[in-house]
């Protein structure tokens, strides 16, 4: 298999409230949005084996590189009006450019989604890719013995950034910062392509002619924004690569996005179809 979308970072249990738990990080997300846009799916990942098999029943038809791990990478998150608390549980492995397919190194769009700093520098410098997106929070994440996850500087963003083509990241993930306001434009005279999402409040572009454009979100009834953000940045890069159209692509992402922040299902990801309906209901709305 020749994939045209690679995604790399780990796979992750989110712990729920009831003690059970559901598949997540940014590969899982983004794989299962992108999958049902019709991309040719690979991810590179590193989970114990158990959850890489849980993984590939859920998602057949994605083609997947594991380095198996003692175990899972597992996140505790906590959701209130203060924002989200999380806490690290576990750790699965480091994922160096050692662990990504020859075949896979030069996809039509690679996706680095990094939750707990598992991809190493060597990853993005070894990508043959021209069109490398990464959505940085983990590595602007730490913690301490007590697994309590906090927000930070990104450290070694310099190794990073010259080799990455779009940056797509939340206002959350930039909170922790004491440079959050300056940031986007400083990454953008390194980066063709930096957009941060707002929740509600939409997605903010620098790059490809717009310089702090606001793309509005689609109002809906918040239940639940896990995996809103990845869904976002795949559905972003495979419209993009598409109609070559940011604000058109800024538009189709954030109406992606809005079927995952209304429902705490995360098993099903919307169709192109359905993205499209939602976009011309709220063109109609506003005639």
């Amino acid at each position: 298999m020749n994939p045209d979308f690679v995604i790399i970072g780990h796979i992750a249990r989110d712990l729920l409230p009831d003690g059970s738990f559901r598949l997540g990080g940014s590969v899982t997300y983004a794989a299962r949005i992108a999958q049902k846009l019709g991309a040719q799916v690979a991810v590179v990942t590193s989970a114990h084996k158990q959850d890489v098999d849980w993984f590939s029943s859920m998602l057949p038809n994605v083609a997947v590189a594991a380095d198996f791990a003692d175990e899972t990478t597992v996140f505790h998150n906590t959701y209130s009006s203060q924002g989200r608390t999380q806490k690290l549980l576990a750790r699965a492995n480091t994922i160096t450019a050692q662990s990504i397919p020859q075949a896979w190194q030069n996809a039509p769009i690679t996706l680095l989604g990094p939750i707990v700093n598992e991809i190493d520098a060597s990853v993005p410098q070894s990508l043959q890719s021209n069109n490398v997106a990464a959505a940085p929070q983990g590595w602007m994440r730490s913690w301490k013995s007590d697994g309590f996850v906090q927000l930070g500087e990104w450290r070694g963003a310099e190794h990073i950034l010259p080799h990455v083509h779009t940056l797509i990241l939340s206002a959350e993930d930039l909170s922790g910062s004491a440079r959050a306001a300056e940031l986007p434009e400083q990454w953008a005279a390194k980066v063709p392509l930096v957009i941060v999402t707002h929740g509600p409040q939409g997605a903010q572009i620098w790059g490809n002619g717009c310089k702090g454009y606001v793309s509005p979100a689609f109002p809906v009834r918040e239940a639940d924004p896990t995996g809103a953000g990845d869904t976002f940045a795949a559905a972003l890069l495979l419209h993009l690569r598409k109609t070559q159209d940011i604000q058109r692509a800024a538009e189709f992402a954030n109406a992606a996005a809005s079927f995952v922040v209304e429902s705490y299902d995360k098993s099903t990801a919307p169709d192109l179809d359905a993205i499209l309906r939602r976009i011309q209901t709220a063109q109609d709305r506003t005639c």
